[in-house]
């Protein structure tokens, strides 16, 4: 426990000199840079066979029924962002979940940021990022 700027505690004493933690600490926490809004980050490996471009293709054509396939009722939007690069927001539970693929000739590279909110379904989470991008590859 220290009293300086950036430490656990910054609030007043109680009446037993125990370090106390408000509102307005929690609050202040929040602003800091990651504050409480980190992120789980997470890595999903897709192997395929069918070159950069095919690949592409598939991952575009499944992108319509993705959003339908979200537990709860979620939401999706996607950008390519480079020629074989794409970003996308999974909304679910009130929570964005930031996931970025890297489609290379031989694999999938997805990197998933899972906010710490949702970070015991990280793995389930991260399950149907890998499974969705596998569906939609072995789709002609």
């Amino acid at each position: 426990v220290d009293g300086q700027e950036g430490g656990a505690y910054r609030g007043a004493s109680d009446r037993h000199g125990r370090q106390t933690l408000c509102l307005r600490d929690i609050d202040l926490a929040a602003r800091r840079p990651g504050g409480l809004n980190r992120k789980a980050d997470m890595e999903v490996v897709i192997p395929h066979s069918l070159g950069k471009i095919e690949a592409k293709s598939r991952i575009e054509a499944g992108l319509p029924k993705l959003a339908a396939h979200i537990p709860g009722g979620g939401s999706l939007s996607s950008e390519w962002v480079s020629d074989y690069a794409l970003h996308l927001v999974i909304g679910a539970m009130g929570q964005n979940i930031p996931v970025q693929l890297d489609i290379e000739d031989s694999e999938i590279r997805g990197d998933v940021s899972v906010p710490l909110f949702l970070k015991m379904m990280s793995g389930q989470i991260s399950d149907f990022v890998k499974t969705s991008a596998e569906k939609m590859l072995s789709k002609a």
